[in-house]
């Protein structure tokens, strides 16, 4: 009853509590739901267990299946509780509002977690949700743990199976929704021990991460959003607040999720310290596996074997430390190894962080790189908004102890690895006010292997420091760098020995790490920008740098480089040195790597930033070498052509946010101090040198409005040295690249204003400028310049090919003719001036040796004389002291000694200047001064239709290239403007120029085109070398040989216009040719050279007009290239020159053709041609059209063809045409003034021109190296012309002939119209000697006709030639003129000469037509004609006697007389008494050549003396005279003239002249009367015939007939006493009819009454009915009063002959007529005629036959008849008379003395003195002529030269130039004339007394030849000389009163032979 009673109460007690406990429950759930809002349901509850729990809150949903609360077994054992939970879900709801309190939040969590300790929870899964987060987790066991020797007591969890999973809900198109998996993490048998509080181990088997890419965006979403709602939520803030309708908020719930927004990021460290006052922290993980997918969906996978990581306080390490944390952890897999130590102390103010890592070895591949990349990437991304406070010092430290990192990036086969000794990191930050970070490496090491297993680094860097090992990459011995950070950023570092190799391995992995980078761009947003007033400085030295770069073959380049300092402004480097060399299979040493070739050396090279325009400034102070070569630019190109990437892959760089940017661009500028040199290396063998001093560049890159200068590069002096084959020196240069020019701009302006060019579509365009002080260019004589320009060439093409092919280095394109595209693009303005231009070949060192001695030869000479005059002077001194010296001979040959060794020693020296140098002359020399050329571009000109269109208006003429042709390669066109001021071309020292130009202008259109071949026959393929271990190492590039052609439409304006040349300067010439054969680039087509005249018309086409107001043309006639004396000029004045395709036109005011000579004759006037208009067309006969250039098409075949076969020339044909407009009133006519000398001049001119150069350096000794063919010789063109025509015609005309300038005497022929035609061939004649000759030049007229119109001559005789002195006259030539005397000579109507070639002997080749002859032949006349005749005479004489074969000869008969004379003759007395009789007596200045004086009847009378006698006797044995008087044979038997003057032998009818209607007046001196002798017609015929044979000699026969009709003579009727007017001084009306020759001029003789043409020809004659009466007056002169004409012989007719025969020559010339040569037989000596009876016949004869003569004179025309007989026909010169007798009184002495010895010695002795008195003349005129020339010409006229007076012309004095002054005063002037006046007169004495000696030696030879034949023909009957036959058949002659009635006498004389 107890028992159940206790029971009851027992249960009662148990109800009671139960009704408790349910009624709490209820009231706490109540409470819950009403105050808290948690519901809790569970389906059934149980005093140990709740079924199906769920509590329900709004921030979070909890179900629980089964919960096991307390159990029996705990409570009997009274053990912990055990509380099993089975499957629990728990649903976190997401937070809307979070409140955090720091305070309450430590200790509310210890208190909730406080009773984990006691309690023993088992899970058997657990499964929590929060927002897209997901935790289930598997068995978990949470019990209380005890740690030894602790009396804590810890809390063990333990779970078999953990997973945390992260996922997206997207909301898809049917309204589902449906988790996206972005992150799963799992953990296998995961133990953690904790004491709940500060003490954490956590060990596992297995963690794996799954991550998913799209996490990261996902994330950055939310953290947008986030950020939006803070900035609402802080909006709302400052809004009133609303109040909660909830009482009561936990926040210690929240607490964990709520965020802090501050920036400091200490405030968060702060809040995790809270939590971790004494942690300790243990993490081992075992195997841990991490697997994601990247952004390109590829799914990566990692793993690692070991992890292991522990955290703990050590605060006991300092007193002062807040908190003190070291952590150890080890990560260790198959690609990762890590372990190491870090520990963290927290100070108050102060955060230290130690890390230290023991073991560092990474193993990296691409995807891990790359996934790494673009995470870092977003991070950056995302925090750079975002700026974090820090307010505490941070001291932080990281040290790393032999770190490997191993990288393994796709398709590359080799691991990179990066390995160093140990590397230290510090990191001190103090407050936000300052930072210092500190790193330090050693011993860096990155190189290739082909495995991963590690190389000791510690062997290798052993190795690296004696030698170059080719798998490093980068060495790094030792570097230090200092950061620090305050209000600026200073960052100092130190960098020893760095070592850097790039090969194809290195550029691959940046290939690959771009690409990766470049992909991770697309999906990462660019960072925002920061605004930082911070300034950087930066202080960088690094020393012993070394950058190798390896190319895939064995080659290698080394850049080193001594120190570098560096700040954030300037950069200084010291002493770099880059080598370049072939890269050896084994490592070298470290040495070896700079002894290859040194391509690049700087001293210094300083680098500066100027902030404050934006400019990098790099200088070099000191010389800079640098050398490139294509095995260089090979290397360099593939190498930079590694670095970039494909097209498609720099597309991908730019962004659109990046290509909106504007970046600031920094101009650059580059300057050098010292020299630069840089050395082209073309080839082994060929090196070019350009030396740059101080050189500097600007490249401007920032733009502004008044900027227009994109870049612009300067330099004092740039040499070019071409291999020592051409020097180029330019000084002052500078070169500006501008946007548009104000120059230009305004060039272009100016030819739309003049309407220059037709439009202008571009106002402006870019323009570039270059200025040039000085350019000069030089080629030494043996110069090979085109193989430098032909590799030049070649290398262009190379370099063109592999930029353009991206480096295709294959030979299929040589099978390929290339393509070429025309670009329409617009070429930029170019502007180049130039002060001083100079281009010169310096002459052979040989011809300069040459020179240079010849001038020390003729120098020593002059010292020497200089020296013996010297010596002489002293002994003669010694003599008049009284002091004679005995050892003269040897002083002379001391002096004679001393003077050699002076030579000798000058000798050595003479070659070399005064710096050693060896002396060099100039070649050739081309000079321009102030050049300045423009070449404009334009829209216009641009375009190859554009620039067809222009092409085809300039060549019109040839085969127009179609619009849409595809074969040009290059075609181009620009307007060009070219100014300079003088532009000359010299050869030599020579003192004329060949080429110069003054003032020069040229304007116009040039364009060039060259056309692609149709054939790979027209395409060469030359090397290119490039070097060893290239494959291959050399390469061909295709070179094209179609002709660059040039079309230009020019104009030019010329002030002055040179050219100079001639025979002397052929040879300089060739030697040009020469050199520039090796200058200019060689052409590989086999076919025969073109010669320069078919080169022009092949290269240049179009037009090009000049004009100037002076051009000249100077040929020079000496023979020394030396002598500017002797040349002739063509002058033209105002001229206008216009050159089109084959024709010339010019146009000038006046032409001029000058003769000038060493004396006073320079200004000799040869012709003048005033308003001349010359019109010169060129045919050319070639094979093809002449004019179709395009036809040419050079091919390299190896047979011999002609590619220029169409277009080469045969022959030109050439036509010249000089037509004069009229001449206004007043003007002078056109002109030619012909001297005495000019004739002789102008031989000398044909001379010259048809000489024959002999060839320079020509032969096989003179071929360049390899060849062995001599090349053929260039064709001249002076042998080129086929037919030449050439046309003058002239309105009126006026020739002058005087003997001298000083004597004005001679004759003057005006006429109203001139023309004159002739049409010359060119036949060259070949010898047939077997010699190798040039044919001979044989110039034949085919054609010339001369028509001349009313032409009148006048005879001038100057007034002083009848004084007897030759004093010079101060008087001016206007002075001199008005003493000129003129009278009339002759007129003619019209004459016509006709020249053709002649086909028969019926036909003459010359013909002549004169109409109209009046002539006058009075005594003056006769005078004046005798005298020029005389003085021609005399020259020649003299001319002769001073020959050089007269002078051999009489040499080799003294030669002779002296080895046959005997010793005992002495012909002393004989030259005594022969010089003696010379100078005694008074010499004329003529004498006398005649050497055999003829005897015939009515001869003047004979001296009385017996050498007259004497001379009779020689003459009368010589001559033979005889006469056959046979009345009885007929007259035309008789006359052996006529039977040898027949026409059965002609061969060429010579010449005709016809006279119609002519008449000649003969005056005498003593009656007033003259007498007039007229003929109708007047045929005068030449003949050649048949050779023949006379004395065993073949001679050619000529013979002249003439043919008089209608003759008559008439005569005045009344003769005055007075002596008539012939001779007066030039009148005014003179002048008015000399300056004005059209009118009706009747000279100085107009008393004399011409008969008019009817009554020569008998029609209507005043005479009557028949011309035999002599009465009736034919006119009336009315100035003459009564003066009457009467024919006083009636109309008769005459013939004449004469036939004579010269010894045949060898004939030079072949013609066209068959000579035939008549056979010879010689007699037999049993003949009974002697041999010189046939030859009678065949003498010299003259014959003249003349019908009745009826004569009817009166008493007065008796007187006048015998007037003209004795005083005009038969009349004697005094002079000549004296002479005679001098001459034959000295013949008779040296005929007495028979001492032909003497007479030689003699002769010599006066050929000596004739010589130096006329150089001494020659000398004195020279300096008359400087002095005038000198004065103004004030003098001009006085100083005159008597070359044309004695014949002869000694030539040009060195030295002696035009250019030469003399200074005289006055004094010294007369002084200088007086001694010319003696000088004159003592040269004509001189001369005189030679001609006489050299007549009477001649005579004395001539004599002794006669003898001889005489005596050796003895037996015969000697041959007649010549013979005169004269035959008339009847002559009656009245004589009547005055009155003309009464017949005082009459003479019949009949058959007169």
């Amino acid at each position: 009853m107890v028992f159940g009673g206790a029971l009851g109460l027992i249960l009662l007690g148990f109800g009671i509590i139960f009704c408790i406990i349910w009624l709490t429950i209820r009231l706490f759930l109540i409470y819950l739901k009403w105050f808290r809002r948690i519901d809790i349901n569970f389906s059934s509850i149980g005093l140990g267990d709740i079924q199906n729990l769920e509590i329900e809150h709004r921030l979070f949903h909890l179900h629980i299946k089964h919960v096991n609360l307390l159990s029996i077994f705990s409570i009997v054992l009274w053990r912990l509780p055990i509380l099993t939970i089975h499957n629990v879900h728990l649903k976190i709801n997401s937070l809307t509002n979070k409140n955090l309190t720091k305070t309450k939040q430590k200790n509310d969590w210890k208190t909730k977690l406080y009773l984990l300790k006691y309690v023993s929870i088992r899970i058997e899964q657990l499964q929590i949700e929060y927002e897209n987060i997901n935790i289930t987790c598997q068995r978990v066991s949470l019990h209380p743990a005890t740690i030894p020797n602790s009396t804590n007591s810890n809390t063990s969890i333990n779970c078999e199976y953990v997973e945390l999973s992260f996922a997206e809900k997207t909301e898809k198109i049917n309204n589902d929704i449906s988790p996206e998996l972005l992150l799963k993490s799992t953990w296998n048998n995961i133990e953690l021990q904790t004491n709940l509080e500060q003490r954490l181990l956590i060990d596992t088997n297995h963690w794996s991460i799954t991550i998913d890419d799209r996490i990261i965006q996902y994330l950055k979403k939310q953290q947008a959003n986030s950020f939006s709602s803070t900035s609402q939520q802080q909006k709302q803030q400052q809004q009133p607040q609303r109040t909660s309708n909830f009482r009561y908020i936990d926040s210690n719930l929240l607490s964990m999720t709520q965020p802090t927004h501050s920036n400091n990021l200490f405030t968060k460290f702060d809040q995790w310290l809270e939590f971790l006052h004494d942690p300790f922290l243990s993490i081992s993980v075992r195997h841990f596996d991490l697997q994601y997918t990247s952004i390109d969906n590829i799914h990566h996978y990692h793993t690692l074997d070991t992890a292991q990581f522990s955290f703990q306080n050590s605060s006991t390490v300092s007193v002062e430390s807040r908190h003190a944390y070291i952590a150890n952890f080890r990560l260790h897999s198959q690609s990762v190894l890590i372990n190491g130590l870090c520990q963290v102390t927290i100070f108050p103010v102060r955060l230290d962080l130690t890390c230290q890592l023991n073991e560092l070895n990474i193993q990296l591949h691409e995807h891990t790189i790359q996934q790494v990349y673009s995470l870092l990437s977003s991070r950056s991304s995302a925090s750079s908004n975002t700026t974090w406070i820090l307010d505490r010092q941070i001291d932080i430290s990281f040290q790393f102890l032999n770190p490997s990192i191993r990288l393994k990036m796709l398709d590359i086969d080799e691991w990179f690895i990066c390995q160093m000794n140990s590397s230290k990191i510090i990191f001190h930050y103090i407050q936000n006010l300052e930072s210092k970070s500190l790193i330090e490496l050693k011993n860096m090491l990155i190189y290739t292997s082909n495995n991963q297993d590690n190389v000791s680094s510690e062997s290798l860097i052993d190795n690296l420091d004696k030698k170059h090992v080719w798998n490093c990459l980068f060495y790094l011995p030792n570097a230090n760098a200092t950061i620090l950070i305050s209000k600026s950023i200073h960052i100092q570092s130190d960098i020893t020995g760095i070592r850097l190799q790039s090969n194809h391995i290195l550029i691959s992995l940046l290939k690959r790490l771009r690409t990766m980078s470049v992909s991770s761009t697309k999906t990462i947003p660019p960072p925002t920008k920061t605004d930082s007033n911070r300034s950087i400085e930066l202080s960088l030295y690094m020393k012993s740098v070394t950058i190798v770069i390896c190319d895939t073959v064995p080659v290698y380049l080394c850049l080193s480089i001594s120190s570098i300092r560096a700040t954030r402004s300037q950069v200084e480097m010291k002493k770099i040195i880059t080598f370049f060399n072939n890269q050896s299979s084994d490592d070298i040493p470290f040495a070896s790597l700079t002894q290859g070739q040194k391509i690049l050396e700087i001293r210094r090279m300083t680098n500066q930033h100027l902030l404050t325009n934006s400019t990098i400034k790099i200088t070099v102070s000191h010389d800079m070498i640098l050398v490139w070569s294509t095995k260089l630019h090979l290397f360099l190109y593939r190498f930079m052509s590694s670095l970039k990437l494909n097209n498609e892959k720099m597309k991908t760089v730019s962004n659109d946010n990046e290509s909106n940017k504007q970046t600031t661009k920094n101009n650059i500028e580059f300057n050098v101090d010292a020299f630069a040199h840089v050395y082209l290396q073309l080839s082994n063998d060929c090196k070019i040198h350009l030396k740059f001093h101080q050189f500097s560049s600007q490249f401007i890159r920032q733009h502004s409005f008044d900027n227009e200068t994109q870049m612009q590069l300067k330099c004092s002096q740039l040499i070019i040295d071409c291999q020592q084959q051409c020097i180029f020196v330019i000084n002052d240069i500078l070169f500006t690249r501008l946007t548009q020019s104000k120059v230009l701009s305004t060039e272009r302006l100016i030819l739309l204003q003049k309407k220059t060019v037709a439009k202008l579509d571009m106002p402006h365009n870019r323009a570039s400028l270059v200025e040039i002080n000085s350019f000069s260019i030089r080629f030494p004589f043996d110069s090979t310049f085109n193989e430098v320009v032909e590799k030049l060439v070649n290398i262009r093409k190379w370099l063109k090919r592999i930029h353009n092919h991206n480096g295709d280095m294959s030979s299929k394109f040589l099978n390929e003719i290339p393509k070429h595209k025309i670009s329409n693009e617009v070429w930029t303005d170019l502007s180049i001036k130039i002060n001083d231009f100079e281009l010169a070949i310096i002459d052979d060192l040989f011809e300069v040796k040459l020179f240079q001695n010849y001038c020390l030869m003729a120098d020593e000479y002059q010292e020497r004389e200089i020296r013996e005059q010297v010596l002489q002077q002293r002994i003669e001194e010694s003599d008049r002291t009284s002091q004679p010296l005995h050892n003269i001979n040897e002083l002379k040959r001391a002096l004679m000694e001393a003077s050699s060794k002076v030579y000798i020693k000058r000798s050595q020296k003479t070659n070399f200047d005064e710096n050693k140098q060896r002396i060099k002359r100039n070649l050739i020399r081309w000079h321009l001064q102030q050049v300045d050329l423009i070449a404009l571009a334009d829209q216009s000109w641009t375009g190859k239709e554009n620039i067809l269109n222009i092409i085809h208006q300039i060549d019109s003429d040839s085969t127009q290239i179609p619009y849409d042709t595809s074969d040009l390669c290059t075609i181009w066109c620009r307007y060009v403007i070219l100014k300079c001021d003088e532009w000359s071309i010299h050869f030599r020292d020579f003192r004329q120029p060949l080429w110069q130009m003054q003032q020069f202008n040229l304007w116009g259109h040039i364009c060039a085109a060259e056309v692609t071949p149709d054939s790979l026959d027209s395409i060469r393929t030359p090397w290119v070398e490039i070097g060893e271990p290239y494959e291959p190492n050399r390469f061909r590039v295709q070179r094209l040989l179609s002709p660059l052609k040039f079309y230009h439409d020019i104009n030019s304006d010329i002030d002055s216009f040179l050219i100079s040349y001639g025979p002397a300067w052929e040879n300089t010439m060739a030697q040009v040719n020469l050199c520039l054969n090796s200058i200019t680039p060689r052409t590989v087509d086999p076919s025969p050279l073109l010669p320069w005249w078919d080169k022009i018309r092949l290269y240049l086409h179009g037009r090009w007009s000049f004009a100037a107001n002076k051009m000249s043309w100077l040929y020079h006639v000496a023979s020394s290239p030396y002598n500017d004396t002797e040349e002739m000029e063509w002058v033209w004045d105002q001229a206008f020159v216009d050159w089109t395709n084959g024709k010339f036109i010019i146009q000038a005011s006046s032409l001029s053709i000058k003769l000038r000579t060493s004396s006073k004759y320079d200004d000799c006037c040869l012709l003048y041609l005033p308003s001349v208009d010359t019109r010169i067309t060129l045919n050319w006969l070639c094979t093809g059209n002449s004019n179709d250039h395009h036809a040419v098409r050079l091919a390299t075949r190896d047979a011999p063809h002609d590619s220029y076969t169409l277009n080469r020339s045969k022959h030109l044909n050439a036509t010249a045409k000089f037509e004069c407009k009229d001449v206004p009133e007043g003007g002078i006519p056109p002109t030619c003034t012909i001297y005495a000398s000019t004739l002789r001049f102008c031989e000398r001119v044909k001379n010259t021109m048809m000489s024959i150069t002999r060839p320079t350096r020509r032969g096989p000794l003179f071929l360049p190296i390899g060849e062995l063919v001599v090349p053929a010789r260039k064709p001249l063109l002076s042998r080129h012309y086929e037919a030449v025509e050439l046309q003058l015609i002239l309105p009126q005309f006026r020739v002058k002939y005087l003997t001298s300038f000083a004597r004005q005497t001679g004759a003057q022929v005006d006429c109203q119209l001139f023309n004159f035609v002739t049409y010359q061939e060119l036949n060259l004649i070949d010898h047939h000697d077997g010699l190798a000759r040039r044919p001979k030049v044989s110039w034949k007229p085919k054609m010339m006709n001369v028509n001349l119109k009313r032409a009148q001559t006048w005879l001038l005789r100057d007034a002083n030639e009848d004084k007897e002195s030759n004093e010079i006259s101060n008087k001016h030539d206007n002075q001199k003129e008005c003493q000129q005397q003129r009278t009339f000579f002759l007129s003619l109507d019209s004459l016509i000469y006709i020249r053709s070639p002649s086909t028969s002997s019926k036909s003459s080749t010359h013909s002549v037509l004169i109409d109209e002859l009046k002539a006058v032949w009075n005594l003056t006349n006769r005078r004046t004609l005798f005298l020029v005749y005389e003085r021609y005479r005399r020259n020649n004489i003299l001319r002769s006697n001073l020959s050089n074969p007269f002078a051999k000869e009489l040499e080799h008969l003294q030669q002779e007389k002296t080895l046959t004379t005997p010793s005992d003759q002495s012909p002393a007395d004989d030259i005594s008494n022969i010089t003696s009789t010379l100078t005694s007596e008074d010499l004329y200045s003529t004498q006398t050549s005649t050497t055999i004086s003829m005897t015939t009847n009515g001869s003047t009378s004979q001296p009385s003396t017996l050498a007259s006698f004497l001379d009779q006797l020689i003459n009368e044995s010589q001559n033979k005279p005889s006469a056959d008087l046979d009345p009885s044979v007929d007259a035309s038997v008789s006359l052996i003239g006529l039977r040898q003057c027949t026409k059965d032998d002609v061969e060429e009818h010579t010449l005709h002249i016809e006279l119609a209607d002519s008449q000649i007046a003969l005056r005498g001196i003593e009656s007033g009367g003259y007498v007039i002798l007229s003929a109708t017609v007047a045929l005068v015929d030449q003949y050649r015939h048949q050779p023949v044979w006379r004395d065993e000699q073949l001679c050619d026969k000529t013979s002249w007939h003439g043919d008089l009709q209608g003759m008559q003579y008439f005569s005045t009727t009344v003769s005055s006493s007075s002596p008539p007017p012939t001779t007066t001084t030039t009148t005014t009306k003179a002048k008015e009819k000399i300056n004005n020759p059209t009118s009706t001029l009747f000279s100085l003789d107009d008393d004399i009454i011409w008969i008019p043409r009817r009554d020569i020809r008998d029609e209507n004659s005043l005479l009557g009915e028949s011309s035999r009466s002599v009465v009736g007056s034919v006119a009336t002169n009315d100035g003459c009063g009564d003066q009457q004409l009467q024919c006083i012989i009636s109309k008769s007719n005459a013939t004449l002959s004469y036939v004579f025969y010269t010894e045949q020559t060898q004939q030079e010339e072949e013609t066209d007529t068959n000579i035939v040569i008549p056979p010879f037989t010689k007699p037999s000596i049993n003949e009974s005629n002697p041999i010189g009876e046939n030859d009678r016949l065949l003498v010299d004869s003259f014959t003249f036959i003349h019908n009745d003569i009826q004569l009817s004179t009166n008493s007065s025309q008796y007187r006048t008849i015998m007037d003209i007989v004795n005083n005009l026909l038969l009349y004697v010169e005094p002079k000549k008379e004296g002479a005679n007798n001098k001459l034959r009184k000295l013949r008779l002495k040296i005929q007495l003395a028979n001492n032909l010895p003497v007479l030689q010695k003699n002769i010599r002795h006066l050929l000596e003195r004739v010589r130096s008195t006329l150089a001494e003349l020659r000398r004195l005129e020279r300096e008359i002529y400087y002095f005038s020339r000198t004065n103004n010409n004030n003098l001009a006229s006085n100083s005159y030269s008597s070359e044309e007076e004695d014949g002869t012309s000694t030539g040009p004095v060195p030295g002696h130039g035009r250019e030469r002054a003399f200074s005289f005063t006055p004094e010294e002037y007369e002084q200088l004339q007086n001694s010319y006046s003696s000088v004159k007169a003592e040269s004509n004495e001189l001369a005189e007394n030679l001609g006489m000696m050299c007549a009477v030696y001649k005579d004395m030879q001539l004599a002794r030849l006669v003898k001889l034949r005489i005596a050796a023909t003895s037996n015969k009957t000697a041959r007649l000389e010549r013979r005169y036959e004269i035959h008339g058949g009847s002559i009656t002659w009245f004589i009547k009163h005055e009155d003309g009635q009464i017949t005082n006498a009459q003479f019949l004389l009949r058959n007169l032979l």
